[in-house]
């Protein structure tokens, strides 16, 4: 499938382990250059090596935004901390809004 996600801001929960950590890698080599990968997640551990990886694999040669959020949607700071995170993203450029809820 050939998709053209163009400048996308793509928020996946539970992005540190199993599902969310594989598409986190599948959408890094799709998403456009200054597009922002926000992975949000309850370990901050976990979730920075992803960061890395994704980095190291993807980030230099498509110039990708990847932001960690370490919160518990569970709980109501944990939503309104990711919340707080996606509003500090500039988006007046972004094409796309892409919110994979996988917590």
């Amino acid at each position: 499938m050939d998709w053209d996600l163009g400048r996308a801001l793509c928020i996946i929960t539970g992005a540190s382990k199993g599902f969310g950590r594989t598409l986190a890698f599948q959408l890094s080599c799709l998403l456009k250059p200054r597009s922002v990968l926000m992975l949000v997640a309850r370990t901050s551990e976990q979730l920075n090596q992803l960061k890395e990886d994704i980095i190291t694999l993807y980030g230099g040669q498509n110039e990708l935004d990847v932001r960690c959020v370490q919160a518990d949607l569970e709980q109501k700071d944990g939503v309104e901390k990711t919340v707080r995170a996606v509003k500090e993203t500039s988006v007046s450029e972004i094409d796309h809004l892409l919110l994979i809820n996988n917590a």
